[in-house]
């Protein structure tokens, strides 16, 4: 009997004692969790410039172009891992097509608007660092304002004619004439305004998907290098409606899928207001010699 009171207590000895240094590593008596990291609240504000490229629904016969974007944004840091940002972007996009559907070639003025929630995993960097790094992901949803434009005439206002063989000409296809009229390059200005019929909207939903680093240099000032996928609630983007209906009957089958485009950009922030303190503990306590907090901003 002696012998289990024996290993009962000193099996409760070294229980006590285990608990007793967890206790004291996560803060014990001082109040609070030495591991954990100091989450850093605060509303920041910033803009960033992007390359965009279009994918619309034609499939192997186009060829999204690379433009340009900007925009400016504001998000809150939540205490923990969270970011709600809004944002307004502006930009382009373009697209080339191959052989008889070359009248698809567009050129579409962007605005859109959004709201994106971002969820942010672990720091990639020491604790130590003074960089933090940490990857994100971000879901969102918002608005897209388009106008999409096509080169459909030369600089002297004479109609370029489409023919089946994939060529540029000045005459229409089938007519009779001595000479074959010469293959032309198409001057690349997009003057004319696609749907002056009015047949569709300009406005619909985008829903975004994004990916990247959010890279903080200090609790005030940061980037974000971020890839994104968008996709529209509309078909159009790509003029799925044709110039006074001309190509209408003869597209229509291959334009039923919504149009996406993607995006890779690059943004900086910069706090505005701190949302609060990320707690009272003094970052060093000689009587422990614990290391330092983690700030993750």
């Amino acid at each position: 009997m002696s012998k289990y009171v024996k290993y009962f207590t000193l099996s409760y000895f070294l229980l006590s004692v285990g608990v007793s240094d967890v206790c004291a590593q996560r803060g014990g008596r001082s109040g609070g969790n030495w591991s954990s990291p100091q989450n850093v609240p605060g509303l920041f504000a910033g803009g960033g410039v992007a390359l965009l490229k279009m994918d619309g629904d034609y499939g192997s016969k186009q060829i999204g172009v690379l433009t340009s974007g900007g925009s400016l944004l504001a998000e809150y840091k939540f205490p923990r891992n969270l970011v709600l940002r809004s944002a307004i972007t502006k930009g382009t996009l373009r697209e080339r097509f191959t052989g008889r559907f070359s009248y698809f070639d567009h050129h579409t003025n962007i605005f859109t608007g959004e709201i994106l929630g971002m969820f942010l995993f672990p720091d990639l960097t020491d604790c130590r660092s003074k960089i933090q790094v940490r990857p994100f992901l971000g879901v969102g949803a918002g608005l897209i304002h388009f106008k999409t434009y096509a080169d459909l005439y030369d600089a002297q206002g004479q109609r370029y004619h489409f023919w089946e063989d994939g060529t540029v000409r000045m005459v229409p296809e089938g007519v009779r004439s001595e000479f074959d009229p010469p293959v032309v390059e198409r001057d690349g200005v997009f003057e004319t305004y696609i749907d002056t019929l009015g047949l569709y909207p300009n406005v619909a939903g985008k829903f975004p998907l994004e990916v990247g680093l959010r890279v903080m240099f200090n609790r005030n000032m940061g980037m974000y290098i971020a890839g994104r996928y968008t996709i529209t609630t509309t078909d159009y983007i790509d003029h799925g409606v044709g110039f006074h209906d001309a190509y209408l009957t003869v597209r229509s089958p291959y334009n039923h899928f919504p149009d996406g485009y993607y995006t890779l950009s690059l943004s900086f922030i910069f706090r505005i207001e701190a949302g609060g303190t990320p707690g009272s503990r003094s970052p060093y306590s000689r009587k422990q010699r614990r290391p330092r907090q983690c700030g993750r901003f």
